[in-house]
């Protein structure tokens, strides 16, 4: 867009943008994260939000060391089977250990409690 004061042209240093165009660049950006980091979306989407949608500095969080920005966010992890069965830490009712997560600090959670509780 480009404004005129009778003899010259002013062009802003910006562009304005609608939603749509706002949606396709955030989705294009969790994509390429989630593509390079082998993460799913939602993975990728507190990364990006955490460090201001730039995904230079996902990148040099992560590869710099990706098991602290796992922790740092307390995203979940598959839990390591040492048993069977385990007990879910909140309804207390017992499932199989590949059914269920566990966050940073180990403690395991049915899929059903985690879900409610976020």
């Amino acid at each position: 867009m480009e404004y005129s004061d009778g003899d010259s042209f002013y062009k802003p240093p910006y562009t304005m943008v609608d939603e749509n165009r706002i949606r396709q660049l955030k989705d294009k950006d969790i994509s390429e994260v989630c593509t390079l980091l082998s993460v799913s979306r939602s993975f990728a989407c507190p990364l990006l939000r955490r460090n201001n949608w730039s995904k230079n500095s996902v990148f040099d969080e992560w590869f710099a060391d990706e098991k602290q920005v796992r922790w740092s966010l307390g995203l979940l992890q598959k839990l390591k089977p040492l048993k069977l069965f385990n007990q879910c830490k909140i309804c207390l009712k017992s499932f199989k250990v590949e059914s269920m997560l566990s966050g940073p600090c180990g403690h395991p959670f049915c899929t059903n409690c985690w879900k409610s509780y976020c």
